[in-house]
């Protein structure tokens, strides 16, 4: 038997690969009563929301193909509009158009020849991606096979992971203030660090990710149901409501246990955070270890409204800038996604839904226990909704708004801290210093956000696809 933990992207996602591979002993286990984990959903009123990831890029295609997972999405013509102070900049879908935009916008840079040099970077990097299985080596083999097999499609790349992507910044943009904290805060989406601390091709794979964004009817989280539906149709078990606290293992079995129940294994795939390791073997000191030496990760506030207006907004994702943020924001922007409002897969009565999300550190919020902790999410409330009747639109009104923080996030997804978003691409964080899908203990192997290449959904998807046991 091999036993999943986690029935997210990563946990469902290899369930169907060893299904297709061939194996008919599989069976994920999930704390929570609906798939999808970062990636899941919820209702209210009848309408779906998504919990955390809502945008998909297209480069995840390979998988769906694969493993005949259909759903609707949308290519959207405007990736992202953004929002900083009086100016509106809309990152096109189309480079010429871009390029075009910010001439407008931010004229007086060679924009062209910038923006050039990262799409030959990222077009490369997903190229190489598309037709490898790369894994960071781990030991002398691995490393002799890494160059045999991969070293001479990777070789003009290999330079870019272990230079820093501001050297490769114009001078002239990092005398422009509001151009440089575009940059970052792009790169805040994906990479989850600055210009100042990312190598070059995850930066410029981070930059152009606007280019490629898709709106999935049902919301993100409808490909959760999808992938769960083919994952059970073709004979898996999902386990819900069924928390892996502890997993003990003996010479030839795992034995996961329950609150209430035990099961054994001879193979597990953990899909928890690296952060929750130690939460399943509380007396192996090396993944004490390696928590500390990733110990650096964001969580996050987000809320989740109903909203009214008289003209549905049309550009669906935003990202408002912030010179001067609160101390509980810990980023300078927050993020929009707007549901398309025919998107009747998600509301049935054409309802509009907006879910907001923005950085910050678990210290930076009252816990749950103190008496300030509802006023708290109540002062988040105003400023989101202030925020947004500013950049937006005055007219909007909100039916419903609730608020989410870390311990939200660590109530509904387990994860410890509610530590969400991956690992950050720090520059120190390179392919030779990233956690892999083997791991210390024989048998027990490791996916998700927090393995190799990282967080997404196209990098989970990514790792799912490089898996061997």
């Amino acid at each position: 038997m091999i036993s999943i933990i986690g029935a997210g992207i990563a946990g469902l996602g290899i369930g169907l690969k060893l299904l297709k591979d061939g194996r008919k002993d599989v069976q994920i286990f999930e704390s929570h009563q609906y798939p999808g984990g970062c990636a899941g959903y919820f209702y209210n009123q009848d309408i779906s929301f998504d919990v955390g990831a809502t945008t998909l890029s297209g480069s995840a295609d390979f998988f769906w193909r694969e493993h005949n997972i259909f759903f609707k999405k949308t290519h959207m013509p405007i990736g992202i509009t953004i929002h900083q102070d009086q100016k509106k900049v809309y990152f096109f879908a189309d480079r010429k158009k871009w390029i075009e935009e910010l001439d407008l916008k931010f004229p007086g840079h060679d924009h062209h020849s910038f923006w050039n040099n990262l799409y030959y970077l990222s077009d490369k990097a997903w190229a190489i991606n598309q037709q490898r299985s790369l894994n960071p080596p781990r030991n002398l083999f691995d490393l002799y096979s890494f160059i045999n097999r991969d070293l001479l499609k990777c070789a003009s790349l290999i330079k870019n992971l272990f230079t820093p992507l501001s050297s490769l910044i114009p001078q002239s943009y990092k005398s422009d203030q509001n151009l440089m904290n575009l940059l970052d805060e792009i790169l805040m989406i994906s990479a989850q660090v600055k210009s100042n601390d990312v190598n070059q091709l995850i930066g410029a794979m981070s930059l152009t990710y606007p280019h490629d964004v898709h709106y999935v009817q049902g919301g993100i989280g409808e490909i959760a149901r999808k992938m769960s539906q083919e994952f059970i149709g073709r004979g898996g078990i999902i386990h819900y409501r069924n928390k892996i606290e502890k997993i003990i293992k003996d010479n030839h079995n795992f034995t996961l246990h329950t609150a209430s129940k035990t099961f054994s294994s001879q193979k597990v795939i953990n899909t928890a955070p690296l952060w929750n390791q130690s939460d399943f073997f509380p007396q192996d000191l090396v993944w004490k270890k390696q928590e500390k030496k990733f110990s650096f990760a964001w969580s996050a506030i987000t809320a989740y409204a109903i909203i009214k207006t008289n003209r549905p907004v049309s550009e669906l994702y935003h990202q408002i800038h912030i010179s001067t943020p609160p101390a509980w924001i810990k980023s300078h922007s927050i993020f929009l996604s707007f549901s398309d409002p025919d998107d009747t897969l998600r509301s049935s009565s054409f309802k509009q839904t907006l879910t907001i999300s923005t950085h910050t550190m678990a210290s930076a919020i009252p816990p749950k226990s103190s008496p300030d902790y509802k006023k708290f999410k109540l002062e988040i409330e105003k400023y989101f909704k202030d925020l947004i009747q500013k950049f937006i639109s005055n007219d909007i009104s909100f039916e419903m708004l609730l608020v989410g923080t870390p311990s939200t996030w660590q109530k509904f997804t387990s994860r410890r801290n509610g530590l969400v978003g991956g690992i950050p691409h720090q520059f120190k964080n390179h392919i030779f210093n990233y956690p892999g899908q083997k791991t210390h203990i024989k048998n027990y192997y490791r996916l998700g956000d927090t393995t190799f290449p990282g967080q997404g959904i196209v990098g989970v998807l990514t790792g799912v696809k490089n898996f061997k046991f």
